[in-house]
Protein backbone atom coordinates (compact mmCIF):
# COMPACT_ATOMS: atom_id res chain seq x y z
CA UNK A 1 0.00 0.00 0.00
CA UNK A 2 1.26 3.53 -0.68
CA UNK A 3 2.37 6.12 1.56
CA UNK A 4 -0.59 8.50 0.57
CA UNK A 5 -3.15 5.62 1.40
CA UNK A 6 -2.19 6.41 5.44
CA UNK A 7 -2.31 10.27 5.11
CA UNK A 8 -6.12 10.50 3.10
CA UNK A 9 -9.07 10.40 5.33
CA UNK A 10 -12.58 10.44 4.15
CA UNK A 11 -14.42 13.78 3.07
CA UNK A 12 -17.15 13.10 5.74
CA UNK A 13 -15.71 10.96 8.13
CA UNK A 14 -19.07 10.19 10.13
CA UNK A 15 -20.10 8.22 7.05
CA UNK A 16 -18.89 5.20 5.10
CA UNK A 17 -19.08 5.42 1.31
CA UNK A 18 -18.58 2.18 -0.24
CA UNK A 19 -18.61 3.33 -3.29
CA UNK A 20 -14.67 4.55 -3.01
CA UNK A 21 -12.49 1.94 -2.95
CA UNK A 22 -9.84 3.65 -0.95
CA UNK A 23 -12.74 4.68 1.40
CA UNK A 24 -13.47 0.94 2.07
CA UNK A 25 -10.42 -0.40 2.48
CA UNK A 26 -9.66 2.99 4.99
CA UNK A 27 -12.81 1.82 7.04
CA UNK A 28 -12.06 -2.06 6.97
CA UNK A 29 -8.92 -1.24 8.36
CA UNK A 30 -9.93 0.76 10.68
CA UNK A 31 -12.48 -1.99 12.00
CA UNK A 32 -10.28 -4.76 11.18
CA UNK A 33 -12.98 -6.94 9.16
CA UNK A 34 -12.76 -7.21 5.99
CA UNK A 35 -14.83 -5.63 2.96
CA UNK A 36 -17.74 -8.28 2.46
CA UNK A 37 -18.25 -8.00 6.26
CA UNK A 38 -18.00 -3.97 5.98
CA UNK A 39 -20.55 -4.33 3.03
CA UNK A 40 -23.13 -6.71 5.15
CA UNK A 41 -22.73 -4.38 8.47
CA UNK A 42 -23.61 -0.77 6.41
CA UNK A 43 -26.58 -3.18 4.85
CA UNK A 44 -27.73 -4.10 8.24
CA UNK A 45 -27.39 -0.92 10.09
CA UNK A 46 -26.42 1.97 7.61
CA UNK A 47 -24.05 4.27 6.82
CA UNK A 48 -23.11 6.19 9.95
CA UNK A 49 -20.16 5.32 11.86
CA UNK A 50 -21.49 5.74 15.13
CA UNK A 51 -24.19 3.17 14.68
CA UNK A 52 -21.01 0.78 13.62
CA UNK A 53 -19.08 1.31 16.61
CA UNK A 54 -21.73 0.44 18.62
CA UNK A 55 -21.80 -3.10 17.32
CA UNK A 56 -19.07 -5.56 19.02
CA UNK A 57 -17.81 -7.62 16.15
Amino acid sequence: MSRRFYNRRPKDPTRINLNQSWVLEFWCRIFAISPEQLRSIVGKVGVRVKDIERLSF
